[in-house]
């Protein structure tokens, strides 16, 4: 059976029931556009900014923020292991950078300053990570042990550079695996970072870009993925990669960018054009969520409830980005009903959302 789902917003007679509900636009101490961003908790968080540059950091959920430091590119990425303890990759002129703050950001310490430019970092715990990037002729993978006191080389591919990298923090059988991406081409590891796969960018027999990715755990991910005919696709995986699910089809004509989820079934994208992508079901229907900002390519989120969407501009939630409009079908069921079904609505009573499943025995416009 076809399952045809939508969701209804309900008026509330109290607007002091779910204040603020939705995306929610914040006001930025300095301009400039979004580079990174990441909100350790609801209420601490941090945001690089590009022309100029600007390291920014708020403690109560960004209604105000401090400018930590100005002025220089060394802080383009950024990766915050607790309230204290950071690292952050960049350039200054023609040298690429590696800093350290163990106070939250408010000073910083140079690492290392070279030839060596490092365009991405992510990191396991306090001392333990890895930066990608290029040395001006190759791309590599490059890795700490001490908290940066030393930086050995352990991968070197020949692309110009490696853009993007992320590995997930939980071990199997005391591997670590990641991944990276690069000209739209994505490489995973097994093995902490010493071997890597044949980079691809072919999904189900396409060639295309991967554009974003996503993983919860060694089995479970998503990526972003464009075939260069109008929007980009969101696919699911459940075996590592192996196959790849669709979820998003070619009738977005915006590309999904930073993907990610809190949890199997709660998950947001960025996008432009005064829309998010959300879903609530583990990515089986997408919707769209709205907000006042043109673009939304950056996103983060620090649970379920708390999150933030932006790239010259700046918006927040604290309900999960509020209501989810889509209409779509239950891509696990292909019969076709024989009559038309409509059933009750959950959850009930009122909420500031709820979902309708009905069936009907041809495709048509519903309202």
């Amino acid at each position: 059976m076809k399952k045809i789902i939508t969701q209804i917003l309900l008026i509330l007679l109290s607007s002091d029931l779910y204040p603020q509900s939705g995306w929610n636009q914040q006001t930025l101490p300095v301009s400039g556009t979004i580079s990174d961003m990441q909100f350790i908790n609801s209420q601490t968080g941090w945001i690089t900014l590009f022309n100029p540059t600007n390291l920014i950091k708020t403690t109560n959920g960004g209604n105000n923020w401090i400018v930590t430091q100005t002025g220089s590119d060394q802080f383009e990425h950024f990766e915050f292991i607790n309230d204290t303890l950071g690292y952050a990759t960049g350039r200054t002129g023609a040298n690429g950078q590696i800093s350290k703050t163990t106070n939250g950001g408010i000073n910083w310490s140079l690492l290392y300053t070279g030839s060596n430019y490092y365009s991405d970092l992510s990191f396991l715990n306090n001392d333990t990570g890895y930066f990608c990037g290029t040395d001006g002729n190759f791309g590599g993978i490059w890795r700490t042990t001490n908290g940066g006191a030393s930086i050995a080389r352990i991968f070197t591919k020949n692309f110009f550079t490696i853009e993007q990298i992320f590995f997930l923090q939980q071990n199997y059988n005391n591997e670590y695996y990641g991944w990276w991406l690069s000209s739209g081409f994505m490489s995973q590891t097994t093995n902490s970072g010493f071997n890597w796969s044949a980079p691809t960018r072919v999904i189900n027999g396409n060639n295309g870009d991967i554009l974003s990715l996503f993983f919860l755990n060694k089995d479970t991910g998503w990526i972003s993925f464009d075939q260069n005919v109008g929007g980009s696709e969101i696919l699911q995986t459940t075996n590592g990669g192996d196959n790849w699910n669709n979820q998003i089809g070619f009738s977005s004509t915006y590309n999904a960018t930073d993907i990610n989820f809190v949890n199997y079934l709660k998950g947001w994208s960025g996008r432009s054009f005064l829309k998010v992508y959300a879903t609530s079901n583990g990515g089986q229907v997408w919707g769209l969520q709205n907000t006042t900002l043109f673009e939304t390519s950056k996103l983060e989120m620090a649970d379920t409830l708390a999150g933030w969407v932006g790239f010259s501009q700046l918006a927040h939630t604290t309900d999960g980005g509020g209501l989810i409009t889509y209409i779509g079908t239950d891509p696990l069921n292909t019969e076709i009903p024989k009559s038309f079904t409509l059933k009750q609505n959950y959850p009930n009573p009122f909420n500031p959302q709820t979902t309708i499943e009905f069936s009907i025995k041809k495709s048509s416009n519903v309202s």
